[in-house]
């Protein structure tokens, strides 16, 4: 057994998604095995997945990632930083950014350590709210399938465009918000009649971020897209506006329905349903303690009917959302 956890919601701990791929370490020290064996077994295994919590662990981090290991194979020149497939970086307010108090400059600790580790698969990281214009395409390595960031940050379209281009393994993706074009000179033209066909999942924070992908991304643009994310409560015509343009394929939706909007959920509904042919998995998430209770509405039954759904979830927390629960559920 590599990890252990419960099953929280994923968009209160968006970190914990895919959990099994990965060794949870918290911290970095590996005892001096007398068995050299086991050692060369077990250095590849423990490094697997880093959990990064504090400044002092960054920094030992990045100092292990770039040296051998104790004891290793004299034929195998792989460095520690080359066994990490998952990195979770969770120091609030982290800084991808170069420190120009060195020269040359220097990567932060956190894009430092990601430059160290050549086979990453999944990065989860917290940051400040600005990138510095570092070259992401660059720094991550291509090997990268899932990106998840805690905190958005902005960065202009082509730069993500390059990032995308240069991860064709790239499934799962949560992706920054886009300046506006138009501030940084950039035209729709510039990625027109590009796609990502290896993207299966969008996460969105804001319905700026979303709309701004509905708006600068056609049909099209990603094939086998069927997973969405929405952390926030959308409009329905919000939905409509991102739906239209990429819900096609979408054979899962999550989203979080504020108590303003969920007495809406009908319109709400029959949106996901008129855009999404293909879907299977609804699931809705309600927290904090906004009261859902008053929001005791009671559609006809048919106007809610959404056939090919295999896979209803509900969560929340506080009191027991029973009117909305009742709609949904008896429909």
């Amino acid at each position: 057994m590599r990890s252990a956890t419960d099953v929280p919601d994923s968009l209160e701990h968006p970190q914990l998604r895919h959990i099994n791929e990965g060794t949870c370490l918290s911290g970095l020290a590996i005892e001096r095995y007398q068995n050299s064996m086991w050692y060369i077994l077990a250095a590849p295994l423990l490094y697997e997945h880093i959990i990064v919590t504090h400044m002092k662990q960054l920094e030992s981090a990045v100092e292990a990632a770039d040296h051998f290991p104790l004891v290793r194979d004299p034929d195998d020149n792989r460095k520690l930083g080359s066994f990490v497939k998952r990195l979770d970086l969770l120091i609030p307010d982290l800084k991808w950014t170069l420190e120009f108090d060195h020269d040359p400059p220097l990567l932060a600790l956190a894009p430092r350590l990601c430059k160290l580790t050549p086979n990453l698969i999944i990065l989860n990281t917290k940051s400040t709210r600005h990138w510095d214009s570092l070259p992401m395409r660059d720094i991550i390595s291509p090997t990268l399938e899932y990106v998840y960031w805690i905190n958005n940050f902005r960065l202009p379209i082509s730069q993500w465009v390059a990032f995308m281009d240069s991860h064709p393994r790239l499934r799962y993706m949560d992706p920054p918000i886009f300046e506006n074009p138009e501030r940084s000179k950039e035209t729709k033209e510039m990625w027109q009649g590009k796609s990502w066909p290896s993207i299966q999942e969008l996460t969105w924070h804001h319905d700026e971020q979303a709309s701004m992908f509905a708006s600068q991304f056609d049909t099209g643009s990603f094939p086998n897209l069927h997973n969405l994310v929405l952390t926030y409560g959308p409009t329905s015509s919000h939905l409509d506006e991102i739906l239209s343009v990429h819900g096609v394929n979408i054979t899962s939706i999550h989203f979080q329905p504020t108590a303003r909007n969920f007495k809406h959920i009908v319109p709400l509904l029959n949106t996901i349903r008129y855009h999404c042919p293909r879907l299977r998995e609804l699931r809705l998430s309600c927290f904090g303690d906004e009261n859902y209770l008053e929001k005791d509405v009671e559609p006809p039954p048919s106007l809610l009917s959404i056939p090919g759904i295999t896979v209803f979830g509900l969560h929340y927390s506080g009191q027991s959302p029973t009117g909305p629960v009742r709609i949904l559920i008896t429909t």
